[in-house]
């Protein structure tokens, strides 16, 4: 095919014509020197071009399978010059090496008719620069920084090599999130590896989200501190939905001309909207050092404002006044611990999908796709940031009873009725774990990514078990000791090492929550002090704490470090039947037969907060990743979303 763009002057209107055209048939421009790309069906190499993803005056990336391997679908970028394949060959020698859940994975480089080739993992989805085109506007500030720990993890992980990788080419466009809300950086080409002088390529940079160091104009030389500028930039067209200016606009203009964030988006968090600015400082020297200290500073973890802080002189010339009973706070908990004003969680909206009770909902950890599971025998999924369906996993012939993902997000485990527990990676069935021979009630990844663990719950002491598998292989690798009374619910501490079971029938008294050795299966300790069945246990992030939720409308914190009596949370008027930790373990949310989830304060035990918007027993709750919503499920058939509100009247 032919693309309506003139290679010598880079114009053209961008229309597909047939190879054979002379000129455009869309705008009648002379196609001489138009772009030639590849039909659908023409096989390169060993790959077969199904369609084009995008094009540029410098090449092409396509969508193609591997005809060696028909199941195997990749990315196929092409470049035009042939002073460009070493390019691809260094870049290739470079990333092939690299192991990140955010990184696709480069499978080979060839070269083919004067074109060079490099091969790599076809990433579905779509751009944030898609996300933005359809939103029209800025994204809420709540999905940006569930994105942020993603990007920053993997830019971390390249900039910690040694010597260290410089991407140099962070913008929307670079990265994309795949259907399961798994963020991949894509796009290499400006790659630079350790911290010396390169030649700077301006045809290549984008404009918006290069650093001055990158244009060439001054004496600095681009290291990771570049990547912190553009990720700055990026971050700021998400929240205001508009391209910051160029660094050379800013700097020929002073003061610095570029409106705050808050200019344009007045709902912004103060740390958020001064991380911003402070990432895209013109002098490398005042940005933040490293990606950890930005990451943080977004995430309200560490302070930047001072009376005096430079960053005042960025809001020169613009009047920015919260809107009328405003209050600007950070994470969801720091108001709470600072004396002002408590957070409050609004139901955002109710979701309908299962045609049974919802017994389990889990969070992916690397993005904002949740997962549910219903005594119909089924598993959703869906997109938080809007509440799309996303599909449907279907394989277990009884109901689900839990739901819990694997630390990287890439697969999910899920304990049904009909005795298995069942693995499942992108939509579909992964492998089946056969082994109880009762109803599985509880499943619990490991935080090491190692393990699963599962439990059952029949009539014979037999049928109580534990069983700890091996989560690359699926073997077993301990049944814990038969319980006489039904495992409810299982945990894993966040260092991997002690498993937290509980259960145990209905209205019997002394029930015990057990902990184990995972490594060799021990019991090290029993836990006595609820009433009745144990239905719910979880660890603290920082694993100082055990929570747990019982029938007897109590929950109880453990102090595992002290080794002091459990702290009791009051409140709930009928069986509390799941338990949760913010991210931060700042705070707990707990689910009940009540029909409420309540939020407590880990600090006192005070509670903060009671939701109030189902209609049955709630069974199952979950944080999203950021702390900033709260999913829930229950008998009702439905599934509430609840998302942090920062304007509070």
């Amino acid at each position: 095919m032919l693309i309506c763009f003139d290679q010598r002057m880079g114009i053209g209107c961008g229309a597909t014509n047939p190879d054979q055209a002379q000129t455009c048939v869309a705008c009648g421009r002379s196609l001489r020197f138009g772009l030639h790309l590849h039909n659908p069906g023409t096989l390169v190499g060993s790959y077969r071009i199904e369609r084009v993803i995008g094009h540029g005056g410098f090449g092409a990336v396509y969508e193609a399978q591997d005809t060696r391997c028909p199941d195997l679908q990749i990315a196929l970028k092409e470049t035009f010059y042939p002073d460009s394949i070493r390019g691809f060959q260094d870049e290739f020698a470079i990333l092939s090496r690299l192991q990140h859940p955010n990184l696709p994975h480069y499978y080979e480089v060839f070269e083919a008719d004067g074109n060079g080739y490099l091969v790599m993992e076809f990433v579905p989805g779509q751009s944030l620069e898609d996300v933005l085109l359809k939103q029209k506007g800025p994204l809420l500030e709540a999905q940006v920084l569930g994105y942020i720990p993603q990007i920053c993890d993997v830019l971390q992980y390249l900039h910690g090599q040694r010597p260290p990788l410089v991407h140099r080419d962070i913008k929307p466009a670079n990265i994309r999130l795949t259907p399961e809300g798994l963020i991949k950086l894509v796009d290499f080409g400006l790659l630079k590896q350790g911290s010396g002088v390169t030649r700077n390529s301006r045809r290549a940079l984008t404009f918006e989200y290069a650093p001055l160091e990158q244009w060439g104009h001054t004496v600095e030389h681009t290291d990771v501190r570049s990547d912190i500028y553009s990720l700055g930039a990026t971050i700021y067209h998400m929240l205001t939905g508009r391209m910051p200016l160029t660094a050379t606009d800013r700097v020929a203009r002073l003061p610095d001309p570029l409106p705050p964030p808050q200019h344009f988006n007045l709902s912004l968090s103060q740390h958020v909207a001064d991380s911003v600015i402070k990432a895209m400082e013109l002098s490398q020297k005042d940005r933040f050092p490293d990606i950890t200290t930005m990451k943080l500073a977004l995430m309200g973890a560490v302070p930047l404002r001072s009376p005096n802080s430079a960053m005042a002189s960025h809001t020169s010339g613009y009047s920015i006044s919260p809107k009328p009973g405003s209050l600007a706070v950070g994470p969801v908990v720091s108001p709470v611990l600072s004396g002002q004003l408590p957070p409050r969680f609004i139901l955002w909206r109710t979701l309908e999908g299962h045609c049974q009770a919802v017994t389990s909902v889990a969070y992916n950890p690397q993005g904002h796709v949740f997962a549910s599971g219903s005594s119909d025998a089924t598993i959703c999924l869906w997109r938080s940031i809007d509440g799309a369906f996303l599909g449907n996993l279907h394989g277990h012939i009884g109901g689900i009873s839990s739901l819990a993902w694997s630390p990287d997000g890439r697969l999910l485990v899920s304990g049904s009725a009909d005795h298995t527990v069942r693995l499942w990676r992108d939509g579909r069935l992964h492998q089946t774990l056969e082994g109880h021979i009762s109803s599985v009630m509880s499943v619990a990844w490991s935080p090491d990514g190692l393990m699963v663990a599962s439990g059952g719950s029949g009539v014979l002491p037999a049928e109580n078990t534990v069983m700890l598998w091996q989560a690359g292989d699926g073997r077993l690798r301990h049944i814990l000791e038969e319980q006489a009374n039904g495992i409810q619910c299982v945990a894993y501490s966040p260092d991997s090492k002690l498993l937290a079971s509980g259960g145990g029938d209905l209205g019997f008294a002394g029930q015990t929550i057990s902990l184990w050795s995972v490594g060799d299966g021990r019991l090290l300790h029993g836990l006595e002090g609820h009433t009745s069945q144990v239905k719910g246990v979880a660890f603290s992030p920082a694993g100082q704490y055990l929570a747990s939720a019982s029938a007897d409308q109590i929950i109880r914190l453990w102090g595992l470090k002290d080794g002091g009596p459990a702290q009791v949370l009051e409140g709930h008027t009928g069986a509390v039947t799941s338990v949760a930790f913010s991210p931060d373990g700042r705070l707990l949310a707990s689910a009940g037969e009540d029909q409420t989830v309540r939020i407590w304060r880990l600090a006192n035990g005070g509670l903060l907060q009671t939701l109030q918007g189902h209609k049955a027993g709630v069974l199952s709750v979950s944080w999203s990743p950021d702390g900033q919503m709260i999913v829930s499920a229950g008998e009702d058939q439905m599934i509430c979303l609840w998302r942090y509100r920062r304007s509070l009247s």
